[in-house]
């Protein structure tokens, strides 16, 4: 059991990383350590050059699969790679990435309602975060996890980053493909659940709508697909007429917000002493969603930002314009997020001039190239305060050699030696 408290504290100068009662440059490493086991070199190599340039802090994705009741659970999955990357790295301090919406496929055949299901008439691999079994699954497995992991590697643990729903970033699956989803049956039951809270009565619920109809929940549906996608005034809908649309909207927004506080909630309570962060709320890049930013579930930040369960936001940098000679701009209203005391974490997937020629989005050709957008990237982040990790997402190789590596070692000095003269970012 771990004795070490790391923690996101706010004070004057906004929120700072907390170990014990020293302020820690916040700055990781994370590398993906799943599958294409012809790069597993690459990835060791990845974490043994951290090692070396003293990147103590480090972000690791983990697989855990649910037992089935009554069944002794199965942590090898998890101990193996916490063990493969300290044998390597033992002075690291481990952020870890667990999935806590995609259930194993026991769990899905048994409850086949309870997954996500799309205009396309597919189901997705995950659990619907609608699914009220799934909310009372997941949090009890969450604290099977955590109580194994902070017994065995606790000292080594600063936090955990529970992840769900479209690439583990909380906005509904596939929304970018310009599917719809949440056409689930636990939607209808969550959606009458919703309006009766706001509304308190049928006849409440037709009124607003400017609509008849039976004096029942029952009777209530979820708007159609052709509701759902219709726009009655260009960009914008009218609560005269879309009422019933603009509802459910925030009804999904609300219940994105509410899984994700769930999730949290079960590891900070599962884990006092540690950090915990979560993807969230970057209306700046989803707005370009097809179907526009209500479809994303990411637009109930202000319940989030005063969560207690929760201490910091995450977001990659903004897809858009990222490249050499780019912005490389946030998703997301990161000083709103500090001046609620929450810490934002910057995920710099750069794609290096290491990684394949199609990898896209801004990729670097050369290495000066590289360390210019990284250094870039650091700019933006470091005059916020925020902090970060540079990303190998595939575990390819993206982050190799010495002389990367002891470019990224002076971007941690400099962090840490302006760390002491840290002040809220306040410009003109």
């Amino acid at each position: 059991m771990s004795t070490t408290v790391w923690k996101i504290e706010s004070g004057t100068d906004g929120p700072k990383l907390i170990v014990g009662q020293r302020c820690v440059a916040p700055v990781f490493f994370f590398v993906g350590l799943w599958g294409e086991p012809e790069y597993e070199q690459a990835r060791m190599d990845e974490v043994a050059l951290a090692a070396r340039h003293g990147v103590n802090l480090l972000s690791i994705p983990l697989v855990y699969h649910w037992p089935r009741s009554n069944h002794v659970p199965d942590f090898s999955q998890a101990d193996a790679t916490i063990e493969k990357v300290l044998g390597i790295h033992p002075a690291a301090k481990l952020l870890l990435r667990v999935d806590a919406n995609w259930p194993p496929e026991w769990w899905a055949k048994k409850y086949p309602d309870e997954m996500m299901l799309f205009d396309d008439g597919k189901r997705g691999p995950m659990a619907s975060v609608h699914s009220r079994i799934w909310r009372r699954d997941a949090p009890k497995n969450i604290r099977l996890l955590v109580d194994h992991l902070e017994n065995k590697y606790g000292d080594h643990i600063l936090g955990y980053h529970p992840t769900g729903q479209h690439t583990g970033e909380w906005f509904y699956d596939r929304v970018w493909e310009g599917r719809t989803a949440s056409l689930e049956s636990p939607v209808r039951a969550a959606f009458r659940l919703f309006l009766k809270q706001k509304y308190g009565s049928p006849a409440n619920v037709w009124k607003a709508w400017n609509q008849q109809g039976e004096n029942n929940f029952d009777s209530i549906h979820p708007p159609s697909l052709e509701e759902r996608l219709r726009v009655s005034e260009a960009a914008f809908r009218n609560w005269e007429t879309d009422a019933k649309v603009i509802d459910f909207c925030h009804f999904l927004n609300q219940e994105m917000a509410s899984a994700v506080e769930l999730v949290c909630r079960a590891f900070k309570r599962a884990a006092p002493d540690k950090v915990v962060i979560a993807f969230y709320g970057y209306p700046f890049e989803l707005g370009n969603l097809p179907h526009g930013p209500g479809a994303s579930g990411h637009l109930l930040m202000a319940r989030l930002v005063r969560s207690r369960w929760i201490d910091g936001f995450a977001s990659p940098i903004s897809y858009l314009n990222r490249g050499p000679g780019g912005g490389g701009f946030f998703m997301a209203a990161v000083d709103s997020v500090h001046a609620h005391g929450k810490l934002w974490f910057v995920e710099d997937d750069t794609r290096t001039c290491f990684s394949a020629k199609n990898e896209g989005y801004g990729r670097c050709r050369t290495l000066p190239e590289t360390e210019a957008v990284l250094a870039r990237n650091f700019a933006h982040y470091a005059t916020r305060n925020a902090a970060a990790w540079w990303m190998d997402l595939p575990g390819r190789g993206w982050f190799v050699g010495d002389e990367l590596w002891s470019f990224l070692a002076r971007l941690q000095t400099i962090y840490r030696d302006i760390l002491p003269a840290a002040r809220p970012y306040r410009p003109e």
